[in-house]
């Protein structure tokens, strides 16, 4: 069970607002405390509109920073060759032959060709190792992946 408590949430806003975030072009939306494992969570989100979850630590003392666009690179270049000789692929990204008891919503395919009965999968480290944004910080999501 989430819990948000305000004065916290103010308290980590005055200290982390106007230092890593700005410095790297974004802004913290919210404070989340997980009360079982991951213990303080921010929401951030970078100048592209992407959000996402983070530790304080990662933040301020790894310096990482918006999964999404450092995520995508591989995939993007992809989606760019095969558009070139393709065109655009489809929008649908969860077909309904995907979807399972397991995953309901079906599993996402990275790059989709209905037409050509074509997908391609852009391996990125998450498939060979515990990454915690990918794995939504439970290792157990990860050993399951590779069942």
């Amino acid at each position: 069970m989430e819990s948000v408590y305000p004065m916290f949430i103010s308290i980590i806003q005055r200290i982390y607002a106007g230092d890593v975030p700005n410095h790297m072009n974004g802004s913290l939306l919210s404070v989340v405390l997980k009360t079982k494992t991951i213990g303080v969570r921010i929401v951030l989100r970078c100048n592209k509109n992407h959000q996402w979850y983070a530790t304080l630590s990662h933040v301020k003392n790894e310096n990482t920073w918006c999964p999404y666009c450092f995520k995508y690179k591989r995939e993007r270049l992809c989606r760019e060759i095969m558009s070139k000789y393709l065109g655009p692929p489809s929008k649908i990204r969860r077909p309904d032959f995907l979807k399972t008891l397991d995953h309901p919503t079906g599993l996402e395919l990275d790059i989709y060709y209905p037409q050509y009965e074509f997908a391609t999968e852009v391996q990125g480290e998450q498939h060979e190792r515990y990454i915690e944004f990918f794995h939504e910080g439970d290792p157990n999501n990860f050993i399951k992946q590779q069942a």
